[in-house]
């Protein structure tokens, strides 16, 4: 048996994945990948950011289960899809990576435990603010906490994020087919 651990999620919220898989396909393979996660152990958890910075998921309020599906995997499907749609009617929807790592850091200090971070991205880091991002790597490094990352856009330049893969002992994967995202979440350690 696993022991308890608790996944961190940024996903990137930005026009551009749209773009590279419809939304309803993405929303899909997530609930999948983080259902595993939740179903390895009765007390793993989650936490969703996006990439602008906001927290998603846990809810802050109480969401009632589905009667007919296990309580923690309808909670988080109903929280995160009415989390994720506010998340895309806002019209900044600007990427604030500093932000993101640094509340996901937060979080997970807050729970103590085995953390792990996956970033999940299709847009240049150009955006990021490189002492915000560099700070948020050296404490994930400090913390022992990977940054694993998954590369929607392989033209994309992605350099902090290889750094953070890189320094912090993480994955930085390139996905060559966007429909194959579910694939390598589930291979995905």
């Amino acid at each position: 048996m696993t022991t308890p651990s608790h996944l961190s999620l940024i996903l990137d919220v930005s026009p551009q994945i749209s773009q590279i898989l419809p939304f309803h396909s993405l929303i899909s393979s997530l609930q999948i990948f983080l259902n595993a996660h939740l179903s390895q152990h009765k007390d793993s958890q989650i936490s969703v950011f996006s990439s602008t910075g906001n927290f998603l998921y846990p809810p802050a309020r109480e969401v009632p289960p589905s009667s007919s599906v296990y309580p923690p995997f309808a909670i988080a499907r109903e929280s995160l899809l009415e989390a994720l749609k506010d998340e895309l009617e806002k019209e900044d929807l600007s990427c604030r990576l500093s932000a993101a790592l640094s509340l996901s850091l937060a979080y997970s200090n807050k729970l103590g435990g085995e953390s792990k971070i996956l970033v999940i991205c299709a847009t240049e880091d150009v955006g990021t603010k490189y002492i915000g991002v560099m700070n948020a790597i050296f404490t994930a490094q400090k913390k022992r906490i990977p940054i694993d990352v998954v590369n929607m856009s392989p033209p994309a330049q992605m350099t902090f994020l290889q750094q953070a893969a890189d320094a912090t002992g993480g994955i930085y994967t390139l996905l060559k087919a966007p429909g194959m995202l579910l694939q390598n979440l589930i291979v995905w350690p």
